[in-house]
């Protein structure tokens, strides 16, 4: 079972304005693990999780971000907040 989880911008041209420095920041995550051409999806993955290609998946929208939990552990965790606590402060 996994969550599905978006997020939105307010002002929403802002998303579009910085959405290559968005997902380049995902790049920088030690649990990234490549970007999926076919899914047009960034993927993060546990070193731990050995049974799957992933465990997180992030969606490009026109005018948000999608991203899906598969598992998550300690690793992902902190890479998760990491990123979130950043956008947080891009938007102040």
């Amino acid at each position: 079972m996994s969550t599905e989880l978006s997020i939105f911008f307010y002002p929403q041209e802002w998303y579009p304005k910085n959405k290559n420095f968005i997902f380049q920041k995902l790049k920088l995550l030690s649990s990234y693990n490549g970007f999926h051409e076919s899914e047009k999806a960034i993927c993060l993955k546990s070193p731990q999780n050995l049974d799957w290609k992933y465990d997180i998946r992030f969606f490009e929208e026109a005018d948000y971000i999608f991203f899906e939990i598969s598992h998550h552990d300690e690793v992902l965790k902190s890479n998760l907040i990491y990123f979130l606590n950043g956008l947080e402060l891009e938007l102040k």
